[in-house]
């Protein structure tokens, strides 16, 4: 580059010294929180390119820096005076986001699918928790809303959308209001009965089957503040249960399972009034052996007093 120009009329040796206005600029490109972003491309417009940073000796005057960021241009102009050293650190606007899903009644994170969704689609899933640095505004200004869903066994729940303040780390839980129910069967009596029980089915409010299991006792998550049927089969007889479980508890349940008060007998259940109607049955009997046999030891002891008798 030509600075100025002089013409010299030389009538013999001669040194001149060519006096160069120069200074130097170091550029750099961050985040909103200093963290260095390597990756980058960064220029002194028409001087030097980089990655992350970039730095060269220019002449004194204005040079527009440039980085490559987030899918957006981000300039910023410097000026530099001759001898000068000019740090330019151009940051770009990002927020963080610390998304988490949250079971209710375990009060730990879920084992759910949780994502971070930004103007352009998913910015960041995982399971249980993500995060992600995202972009809080565009060069202009213009401020980018994000959303956080979670999938869970229960529905999708979501977040947002909401927008952030550059060097913002914004904590984002979704908690999910599950309940816990421990299912278990009793006779009439109240005495439990979980070794009869061939079927146990949990119903939603409108009837729809929502889990099935083929033994009790049972413990089962779902979801609080909703109303549950409970149908329990023990011995061929059907009990059932309306309850709704408060978030975050843990409710204990016994069905009462009607007509099937009882004893077990060899892996039997023989209900009461039954087992009354063998006792009966069995007393009868007794009662009919006992009378055959006095009759039978009367009609011996006459026949034994014939045969002993003389003869007439």
């Amino acid at each position: 580059t030509v600075v100025n120009s002089t013409s010299l009329a030389v009538s013999g040796p001669t040194t001149y010294v060519v006096r160069v206005p120069s200074a130097v600029i170091s550029a750099s490109v961050v985040d909103a929180f200093g963290t260095a972003l390597s990756s980058s491309p960064i220029q002194i417009a028409n001087v030097a390119t980089g990655t992350g940073s970039v730095q060269a000796e220019v002449l004194a005057g204005t040079y527009t820096v440039e980085a490559q960021a987030y899918g957006y241009t981000w300039s910023q102009s410097v000026t530099v005076s001759e001898g000068q050293t000019a740090n330019v650190q151009i940051t770009v606007p990002t927020a963080k986001i610390n998304a988490a899903v949250i079971d209710q009644v375990q009060g730990a994170v879920g084992p759910w699918t949780i994502q971070i969704l930004g103007p352009s689609g998913a910015v960041a899933t995982g399971t249980g928790t993500a995060s992600a640095v995202v972009l809080a505004q565009t060069p202009s200004g213009a401020s980018l809303s994000y959303r956080v869903v979670a999938t869970t066994p229960f529905g999708v729940y979501s977040y947002g959308p909401f927008t952030l303040s550059p060097g913002q780390a914004m904590p984002v839980n979704i908690t999910v209001p599950t309940a816990i129910l421990q299912i278990s069967a009793v006779d009439d009596n109240g005495y439990p009965i979980n070794n009869l029980v061939s079927q146990v089915d949990i119903y939603y409010a409108n009837g729809t089957l929502y889990k099935s299991f083929a033994s009790a006792p049972v413990s089962v998550e779902l979801l609080g503040g909703q109303q549950y049927t409970i149908k329990v089969t023990a011995a061929g007889h059907v009990g059932s249960a309306t309850i709704t479980p408060p978030v975050g508890q843990v409710v204990a349940v016994r069905v009462t399972v009607p007509g099937t008060a009882g004893i077990t007998i060899g892996g039997v259940r023989i209900p009461i009034p039954e087992l009354v109607l063998w006792l009966v049955l069995i007393i009868v009997i007794v009662i009919i052996v006992a009378i055959l046999l006095m009759e039978y030891s009367n009609w011996r002891r006459r026949r034994l007093m014939q045969i002993l008798a003389p003869p007439k």
